[in-house]
């Protein structure tokens, strides 16, 4: 799918490409023989509607019921009968497909509020949150049909942790070598690991409060609304590099905008980002107004919230913030949701910070697990070593996924029960 957006520069029109990407479909024909249900075909291609039943076809619960069957339980599916990757990026070129646009012709005005772009993403929310049909942005062990990329890179790594190699030779095969050194022995592991769960913890919550508050008052009608929301989405769709270098003025010892305020307070310059202390909340701002994406994804769920919900509290003498408490929040939960498993699991991969400003410093007080995983694996060049820390990477996220996803239960609220 791609999108051309064009402009002027004084009598030459200019054209980029602002979207090039592919969607696939696959399938998994045990799944398919099991269930008594024809291949995915070019020459009958699916519609929506087609893929979703088929994917209710496919999908069971513990008791073997299929969605729409009467004791079909929700809370327990052990098979999937779809999964339809779900980062930003993909579902623009989902909303695409579907006749709708992220960005106007020219670039000046941001339409992921447009009902095509709305309607696109809440079909593909549905599967997950409607039909029960897909999980929320996690590849399970098996599933149906469905769009998006296997999971070679993530084999890969296991397999390589269990060899030795410095890339100039052949592989030694070590077993659990690796992986016992990096538990018992390296010391700096587990400051990397504390570094990376701060600065996940606080970039989460800051960046979930952030874009409520920003989705909020953009969905208000105020003049140039169209260019405020184009402003708050733009650094995300910028390269992260770029925008923590730009940013560091920030924290300037002379100049910064930050100990400018402090001077204004009549407190002595602070060294942000050689502060041992500071250097990762320093970080976490930065990245903090890197999450235009979450901001846009409350603000299309925002107004999904039912107006008649609103009208009937008003009636009742609820004001504003017992609205907002009672109302806007429960219903924008499964949001929410996503917004936080997003969050949480790029957070933890974060590498940006560290390579462009602070090279682990002060000491190791910025030093994370990417940024290990990369000096061991890209500059000492122990691959193997490396993968084990990327080994590492991959059970801490999934170690905080299965809690957010167990404890989910108990403060999501799904309008269909």
């Amino acid at each position: 799918m791609e999108q051309w957006i064009t402009f002027k520069d004084g009598e030459t029109s200019v054209g980029y490409s602002s979207c090039n990407e592919i969607l696939i479909l696959y399938y998994n024909k045990d799944m398919f023989d099991a269930a008594n249900e024809p291949y995915p075909s070019a020459d009958k291609p699916y519609t929506w509607e087609a893929f979703v039943e088929v994917a209710r076809r496919l999908t069971l619960d513990k008791n073997g019921k299929h969605p729409g069957e009467d004791g079909f339980d929700k809370d327990n599916i052990v098979q999937y009968g779809a999964f339809v990757d779900n980062w930003t990026w993909q579902m623009e070129v989902w909303t695409l497909s579907n006749g709708g646009e992220w960005f106007s012709r020219d670039g000046k005005e941001v339409l992921i509020n447009s009902p095509e772009a709305i309607a696109s993403i809440q079909e593909v929310a549905d599967l997950a949150l409607v039909e029960h049909v897909s999980p929320l942005n996690v590849i399970p062990e098996d599933n149906g049909v469905g769009i998006g990329s296997g999971t070679v890179a993530m084999i890969t790594s296991f397999a390589l942790s269990l060899f030795s190699r410095n890339g100039l030779g052949g592989m030694t095969f070590v077993g659990l070598d690796n992986d016992v050194s990096l538990f018992t022995w390296d010391t700096e592991f587990y400051g990397s690991l504390w570094t990376t769960v701060q600065y996940a913890g606080m970039s989460v919550m800051l960046s979930i409060v952030y874009a409520m508050i920003i989705s909020l008052l953009l969905q208000r009608k105020i003049l140039a609304r169209g260019f405020f929301r184009a402003i708050f989405y733009l650094p995300y769709v910028l390269p992260a590099m770029a925008v923590y270098l730009d940013g560091k003025w920030l924290y300037d010892y002379n100049h910064g905008l930050f100990n400018d305020v402090v001077k204004l307070l009549d407190g002595a310059p602070i060294k942000f980002l050689n502060s041992s202390a500071l250097v990762t909340p320093s970080l976490t701002v930065i990245a903090v107004g890197l999450s235009g994406n979450l901001s846009v994804i409350c603000l299309a769920g925002l107004q999904n919230v039912p107006r008649t919900y609103h009208e009937a509290a008003e009636i009742d003498g609820a004001n504003a913030w017992q609205r907002f408490r009672k109302i806007t929040i429960p219903c924008m939960t499964p949001i929410i949701f996503y917004n936080l498993l997003m969050s949480l699991v790029s957070s933890l991969q974060v590498i940006a910070p560290t390579l462009s400003l602070t090279k682990g410093g002060p000491g190791t007080g910025s030093y994370d697990i990417c940024y290990m995983l990369d000096q061991q694996a890209f500059q000492s060049h122990k691959y193997g070593y490396g993968s084990a820390v990327a080994v590492a990477l991959f059970i801490l996220i999934a170690f905080f996924t299965a809690i957010l996803f167990a404890t989910s239960r108990n403060w999501i609220f799904y309008e269909g029960g």
